[in-house]
């Protein structure tokens, strides 16, 4: 009867150790710098765009923070952040769901641009996929609970609307939604 109990006792204390041991290895710099690595990988695969990825601070179980991330298209940056600070909640993942508690970003810049052709700078970033007929939309849930801009510029652009040959320029206090910024 004694073996029988020392078998899930062996079981237990090696989980443990195991759960300890990969909490541990996630906070390594040279496991940080892996990831960093692979997303920035993936991220290239995804986008037409340069994407800067500063270092990966705190806690990978529960949230972590990326120094200055920043997405440039073609000559100019869609977003620009001093840092961006995520706060999850991992075991969700294990009924597919991605559950974000808090994202927040500091001091972004964001700049929303509309071309001449009438594509948008974020239109232009996703590299086109080749048409795949067994492809299947995504099944997870993703929720973000709270999302918070700190002293941030958000900043829009609609070049297409300003090159139309109707457009006039209105009263100088009238706000156009084509040609506008904002500060926090």
């Amino acid at each position: 009867m004694k073996k029988f109990l020392k078998w899930p006792a062996y079981i237990a204390a090696a989980l443990i150790f195991v759960l300890t041991a990969v909490a541990g290895l996630t906070q390594t710099p040279f496991f940080r710098d892996k990831l960093r690595t692979l997303a920035l990988e993936h991220l290239d695969s995804l986008l037409l765009a340069e994407v800067h990825l500063g270092e990966i601070h705190g806690n990978l179980i529960s949230g972590f923070s990326i120094d200055s991330v920043s997405i440039k298209v073609q000559s100019d940056f869609l977003l620009h952040t001093e840092r961006i600070d995520l706060r999850y909640d991992l075991f969700q993942i294990l009924s597919q769901r991605i559950s974000v508690s808090n994202l927040t970003m500091v001091h972004p810049q964001i700049t929303l641009l509309r071309g001449g052709d009438g594509l948008w700078n974020f239109e232009r970033m996703i590299r086109p996929m080749p048409d795949d007929s067994t492809s299947s939309p995504f099944p997870w849930t993703v929720s973000v609970d709270r999302f918070e801009i700190k002293d941030g510029t958000v900043q829009l652009v609609d070049s297409a609307t300003l090159a139309e040959s109707d457009h006039e320029q209105g009263d100088p206090y009238f706000v156009e939604y084509h040609n506008f910024a904002t500060r926090d």
